[in-house]
């Protein structure tokens, strides 16, 4: 359940990240274009998106966390760590930049976020999978276990087939005919009634 939440949530990161790349690429364009600085409202319209995708990827986190405290080690079942995708404390740096500095840092955040959703998120799909896999496999494995027990359960406890009549009979002597040997004793003499 948690590897599918995070999954879930990692396939809404790919629009989180095209939006902070676009953003990137206006500051870019704007500092190429002008030879200085980019308007201000670039700058927070980064912000904003660079704040979205960091709180994405924090949940993304939290999840992952919870599957990693929830899981055997060496069960083969874990979420594969993403890269830092320059948020919040990198657009604050490079807000300070000198437009060269600032043009070269953007176009490269630019380039390995696009390569990242591109590419490399071929990767991450991939280690899911195995993920996945290995959940089956372990499910499989419990599940296995459990039908041998119940195997083994119904070899001790069998059942043969009998007449229903002769099974009837038993049980009403067993359990409704009193049995003489199992009498009631004798009440003693209430002590209190006088």
């Amino acid at each position: 359940e948690l590897l599918a939440r995070w999954e879930t949530l990692f396939r809404a990161l790919p629009e989180r990240l095209v939006a902070f790349a676009g953003a990137v690429r206006q500051i870019l364009q704007e500092t190429t274009a002008r030879g200085g600085r980019p308007e201000l409202k670039l700058f927070a319209a980064l912000r904003d998106t660079a704040v979205s995708l960091e709180q994405h990827v924090a949940k993304l986190d939290e999840v992952g966390v919870l599957l990693a405290a929830n899981v055997a080690p060496g069960s083969g079942i874990s979420v594969p760590t993403l890269p830092d995708f320059h948020r919040v404390a990198w657009v604050s740096h490079i807000f300070l930049l000198p437009a060269p500095q600032l043009a070269a840092q953007t176009a490269r955040v630019e380039t390995e976020v696009r390569q990242f959703v591109a590419q490399d998120r071929d990767a991450v799909v991939a280690c899911l999978q195995a993920s996945h896999d290995a959940c089956r496999c372990a499910a499989e494995s419990v599940l296995q276990s459990y039908w041998n027990q119940l195997r083994i359960h119904a070899q001790v406890h069998y059942v043969e087939e009998r007449d229903m009549d002769g099974v009837i009979d038993e049980l009403m002597r067993r359990y409704v005919t009193p049995d003489p040997a199992c009498t009631p004793l004798p009440c003693a003499a209430d002590p209190f009634s006088a």
